[in-house]
Parts: C-alpha cells; sequence; structure tokens
C-alpha cells in the first residue's frame, strides 16, 4: 500500500503564513469612501440664487443663508451672465425667482440652463403662477422643480433638501465610478509591482481586479465568461464537499481571514503547484484574495515527512510509521480483525559479514521487492529495522489463509539471490499475532508477534509461529528446505 504520512498542519500552515508582501495599498478605497462619504451626505446647499424681485431677494437669500446654505446672489439672468462661470463649478443647485416670467425670461433661461459650468446642476424657478401651462413649459426647458410665490418657508425649505439629495446622490454615483476607475488604474499598477498574485472579488464573488502573477496561476479559468472565486477554488479542489464549504465560508460566512494551500494543476504548465492563499474581506463585503507559489518549500516539507516515516534504504514504511499506522488502525472501532506478521531474515548476518554492507543493503532491497509482490494493495509492508520485517493485513484472521501466506512468504524469501557470479541464499522466520484477538494494544502487538517469531527461530527457522499457541507449544509449523547461509557457484 503507499504509505500516506501523518498529517503535519503546523508545518503547512508555516508555509502558508510566511513572506506574504505588504497590500496596505488595498485599503485605498476604504479610506477613499470614508473621507467622500462626509461631502455627499451634507444637508446644506450651495445655492446660486437669481432674484429679479429686487424687494425679495435680500430676505431670501437671508433666509436661506440662517437654515445654513452658502448662497450666491445675483440680481438678475443678465448679471450672471456676463460673470465667469468657471468659478461656480461648486454650485449645487440654482433657484431663479422672477415674479414676470415673460417670454423673454425663457431665452434668459436656457443661456443659464446651457452654461458649461451648471452642466447636471438642478434649476428650480420660483415665480407667480398665472397658468399651468407657464409652469409646464419651465419644466420643459429644463427646471428641476416650479415653486409658485408667495411661497411658505417650510415648504421651500424641504423642497430645496429634496433636490439637493437627488443632486448628491447623483454626483455621489458618477464621482464613485470615475474615482473607481481611477483607483483601479493606481492598483493595478501596485499590484503589477507584487511577485504574489493578487485578485479582488465583488461581494458575491465574482473577480473584478487581478494581476499578472495571479493570471499565471489560473489562465484557463480567467478565460471564462463570468471568471469567479468558485470556479477557482473548484479548479483547485477535487473535492467538491470541501470546495462548496471553504467558499461558504469565504463568501457567506463572511471570515475576516482564511488562510490554506491546495495542490493545484496547470494543464499549461504540466506540473503540480502547491499554492498558499490568504483571504480576508473590505468593508464593502468584497473579497482580496493573495497567492503565493510554495510548491519548492513544500515539496521541501513533503521530502522530510517521507524520510520520518520511510526506511531510506527499502523506501518501506519503517517502525516510527508502522507504530502510528497500528495506533490509527486498533484505535478505529469499526476496523476490520488484522493479522501482524513480524519477519526476521535467517542467515542474513553471515552474508552481510561475509560480503560487506554494500552486499548487504542490495539484498535487503531485493527481500523488500519479493515481500511488495506478494501483498495485496491494501496491506502495509514496513522495514523495523535490520533485518527485521513486518507485514500489516487488515481483514486478514483466518488461520487458514494467513497460514498459506506465510507460506509463500517462506518459498519467496528463500529462493536464490544472484549477484554476479554469487548466488545468495536466506530464508525467514515468521511471527504472528492477531488483533484483537491477541490485543488491541499496538505496542503489545509488535511484541507479539516479535516473541512468536522468536519461537519460530528457536525450533529450527524457517517456520511460522502463531502467537496463540506458545503456551501449548501446539503450534503448527511448515518446515522448508531453506539453507541458511550462502553458496558460491564456481
Amino acid at each position: 500500500m503507499s504509505v500516506e504520512c501523518p498529517p503535519n498542519d503546523s508545518s503547512l500552515n508555516s508555509l502558508v503564513s510566511q513572506g506574504y508582501e505588504d497590500h496596505s495599498f488595498f485599503d485605498t478605497w476604504d479610506l477613499f469612501k470614508d473621507q467622500t462619504l462626509q461631502y455627499f451626505n451634507r444637508i446644506h446647499a450651495r445655492i446660486l440664487l437669481i432674484d429679479s424681485a429686487r424687494s425679495t431677494s435680500q430676505s431670501l437669500s437671508s433666509r436661506l443663508e440662517k437654515q445654513g446654505h452658502h448662497v450666491v446672489l445675483y440680481m438678475s439672468m443678465e448679471d450672471f451672465l456676463k460673470e465667469d462661470h468657471s468659478k461656480f463649478f461648486d454650485i449645487d443647485m440654482v433657484i431663479i425667482q422672477d415674479n414676470q416670467l415673460r417670454d423673454d425670461f425663457f431665452s434668459r433661461f436656457y443661456l443659464v440652463h446651457e452654461s458649461p459650468a451648471l452642466t447636471n446642476v438642478p434649476i428650480i424657478v420660483m415665480g407667480a403662477v398665472q397658468d399651468m401651462d407657464i409652469v409646464e413649459k419651465c419644466l420643459n426647458a429644463g427646471a428641476e422643480d416650479f415653486i409658485g410665490v408667495p411661497c411658505n418657508p417650510v415648504i421651500l425649505s424641504a423642497r430645496i433638501k429634496k433636490t439637493l439629495k437627488v443632486k448628491l446622490a447623483q454626483d455621489y454615483r458618477h464621482f464613485k465610478l470615475r474615482k473607481i476607475a481611477s483607483l483601479k488604474q493606481e492598483l493595478q499598477a501596485n499590484l503589477e509591482k507584487q511577485t504574489h498574485g493578487y485578485a479582488f472579488f465583488d461581494h458575491g464573488g465574482v473577480i473584478q481586479l487581478y494581476n499578472k502573477a495571479f493570471s499565471d496561476y489560473y489562465p484557463l479559468v480567467l478565460q471564462t465568461p463570468v471568471p469567479s472565486l468558485y470556479s477557482l477554488i473548484s479548479s483547485s479542489f477535487s473535492d467538491s464537499n470541501a470546495c462548496d464549504d471553504l467558499f461558504t465560508d469565504l463568501v457567506r460566512e463572511r471570515l475576516r481571514q482564511v488562510e490554506f494551500a491546495v495542490g493545484y494543476w496547470e494543464e499549461e504548465k504540466k506540473n503540480d503547484l502547491m499554492l498558499a492563499c490568504h483571504t480576508y474581506h473590505n468593508i464593502d463585503g468584497g473579497i482580496v484574495w493573495i497567492i503565493k507559489d510554495i510548491s519548492d518549500s513544500y515539496v521541501r516539507e513533503k521530502q522530510l515527512s517521507f524520510m520520518a516515516y520511510h526506511d531510506s534504504l527499502t523506501m518501506l514504511a519503517n517502525r516510527k510509521y508502522t507504530e502510528y499506522y497500528l495506533s490509527q488502525l486498533l484505535n478505529d472501532t469499526e476496523s476490520a480483525p488484522t493479522s501482524l506478521l513480524f519477519l526476521d531474515l535467517d542467515g542474513f548476518k553471515s552474508i552481510n559479514d561475509t560480503y560487506g554492507h554494500t552486499v548487504g543493503d542490495w539484498l535487503l532491497t531485493i527481500v523488500a521487492e519479493r515481500l511488495k509482490g506478494c501483498v495485496r494493495h491494501t496491506d502495509l509492508v514496513a522495514r523495523l529495522g535490520g533485518d527485521e520485517f513486518c507485514i500489516v493485513m487488515s481483514d486478514m484472521t483466518d488461520r487458514g489463509l494467513v497460514q498459506d501466506f506465510c507460506t509463500r512468504i517462506c518459498e519467496q524469501i528463500s529462493l536464490p539471490y544472484v549477484r554476479g557470479e554469487c548466488s545468495l541464499k536466506i530464508g525467514v522466520s515468521v511471527g504472528i499475532a492477531f488483533a484483537p484477538h491477541d490485543t488491541k494494544d499496538p505496542a503489545e502487538l509488535l511484541r507479539k508477534a516479535d516473541e512468536a517469531m522468536y519461537r519460530a527461530k528457536q525450533t529450527g527457522r524457517g517456520r511460522f509461529v502463531f502467537y496463540n499457541d506458545l503456551e501449548t507449544l501446539a503450534f503448527y509449523h511448515q518446515e522448508l528446505p531453506v539453507a541458511s547461509g550462502m553458496t558460491i557457484d564456481a
């Protein structure tokens, strides 16, 4: 079986959290929003007042200023049209009061309305209501509102506030679009300076902005019509449930910060990537994804982890992993009955002493290959140290089947080992213990299988012994014509 090393979350987390660049510029939009909302939420207007009714102009201007508005007063539209209009770029609205509203009023009104400085600035006309045709004509000419005079001050104040609110909302939308476009350009320039991949998603998980480093990791996904966070996650996870859970955590649960590592297979690059992803939310509910390639570090960690649980000579699982594997297997309440075979080579020491460690190591690797060739893909083959091996077989406690298997093991190990002109022969002694019949404790199971193996060596070697036969010595054994030691072909 392939050996899955015990999880080492701490080392992976350290890889994920190391080496992220400073990304404080991500807060640019948040700061911009805080600073501008005050301006667009104000209730006092900058008003251009054109009042041809000289008897009331000062009182109207004074009344508006007492309400907190800033007023620029002109006594006629002619006076206003003579001015440099560029200084009126910050006007919120225009109020024109003319009690006569003669035909020449509209010719001058058009000139005021078409002034470049007053583009998109609402105009309120105040005048005596002679008939509704006049009101309709004013509105058709471009006036935002018409207020008949005399006017109740409370009504006038309410109409001004309403007009200002609509104007500021419209201005904010336009300003926000322009500002976002500008910020995107600035942010894009900053992103392209970064070595890690960065991507911005809206509150629904649809990608809005990303840099080239990010597109290098996900070129195929970004070519889709609507690249989204979900499509990126699903391309990195083979497990759809894991993908759904992570997407829920990121988008719906609004986790402020998430760190994880995913394996990713990029078809165009044809190599495995391990990407560390750092995720956080901004105040608008959008998501920022920061990705770095930790493949090299991850491979080194995996290699170190592999060597910690494998024998460096045979690449089989070692004693440390065997103990871990047995603890996981035997502590599982739903696990099947298990057989543990403890193997010790007969005659290996003589060959190792005579031919040296090079030949001895070679012999051990051949033994490992032969053992792997005898087992099922679900079984574990391990080298415990020296010339000691073990085999763990889950769901295999039928005595007859185990006997047949041990016979095959003894036969395979006793076959000649040819190296150059040398034909070497060894044997093997096997001790067998069952879980849970003999014990459910991993260390105790190993000890009992070792004790049975020792009894097999005492009784002639090349044999196998069941632990539960030791007390009565009524154990089954199979003698094979195995010659311990070596022969040299001339």
